[in-house]
């Protein structure tokens, strides 16, 4: 969660330009609007995440291509609703002239999910093979200390 956080947070960052009056905001306004979206992004990827969990029929899915297509999917089609419902219905936010479109939503948006997610999961997979591999990482337990006979 961690890396995805990290991610979305970074690209929320980045996509500064591309929104109307992003820019010009003050420096500490701005971050709070994109921690805000990141928030936000997390709770799509978790929604996203619980679809594929549901798919796989356990919430500890490995990344096959089917989940991770499933998860990718999820999160595109929930940020297309939100992008539609947030900028001409609810006008909460607006594209700025230099944010490309894609059938009126934000192409910035839908390479989010294009990227963060799948480098996440990259980066926690590197991650928890990482620690799988060095018996001196303080959250391995040793195999020999999982011994199921009393002694």
């Amino acid at each position: 969660a961690s890396f995805s956080f990290l991610l979305h947070f970074l690209w929320e960052m980045l996509q500064v330009p591309l929104y109307a009056d992003m820019a010009r905001m003050a420096h500490w306004s701005g971050i709070l609007v994109c921690a805000k979206a990141t928030a936000g992004d997390g709770v799509i990827a978790l929604a996203a995440y619980a679809t594929g969990a549901g798919c796989a029929r356990t919430w500890h899915w490995r990344a096959s291509r089917g989940h991770v297509a499933t998860y990718l999917a999820v999160g595109v089609a929930i940020t297309v609703v939100l992008e539609g419902l947030n900028v001409y219905v609810w006008r909460r936010w607006a594209y700025a002239p230099a944010m490309p479109l894609v059938l009126g939503i934000g192409v910035s948006p839908l390479l989010q999910w294009a990227i963060v997610p799948p480098l996440a999961l990259w980066l926690m997979k590197r991650h928890v093979a990482g620690r799988s591999r060095r018996p001196d990482h303080p959250c391995v337990v040793p195999a020999a200390s999982l011994s199921l006979t009393r002694t």
